[in-house]
């Protein structure tokens, strides 16, 4: 916000000032309320407002087709693989099923 005087959502760069956004969970915090607070696990996120349909939403129903699309899906995938290797998992296969073709392998080779 600093640098722009305005806020974008992390996952489509849309201007969420005056607009509906809210800080998104990369992992919910129902299930991992240990990372409610960790910076790595927030970012601000359109939600859904007028027609445009958020991406908070698309994140929080695993609406995968749409989150692969997203400008932060490395770091999505990065933060699960880190954090949470079962969540990171579970995308993994949410992504082949349907064919997805995308990078998805986060591990460092060394």
């Amino acid at each position: 916000m600093e640098d722009f005087g305005h806020m974008k959502c992390v996952s489509c760069d849309m201007n969420v000032t005056g607009k509906a956004w809210g800080h998104s969970h990369n992992l919910p915090k129902g299930r991992f309320k240990f990372l409610e607070t960790e910076p790595r696990n927030i970012g601000p996120r359109c939600q859904d407002w007028g027609n445009h349909h958020g991406c908070h939403e698309k994140l929080d129903n695993m609406e995968i087709e749409e989150i692969v699309k997203f400008k932060d899906f490395p770091e999505i995938m990065e933060y699960r693989y880190d954090v949470a290797p079962e969540e990171y998992n579970k995308m993994v296969m949410a992504i082949i099923e349907p064919g997805l073709v995308i990078k998805i392998d986060y591990y460092e080779e060394g």
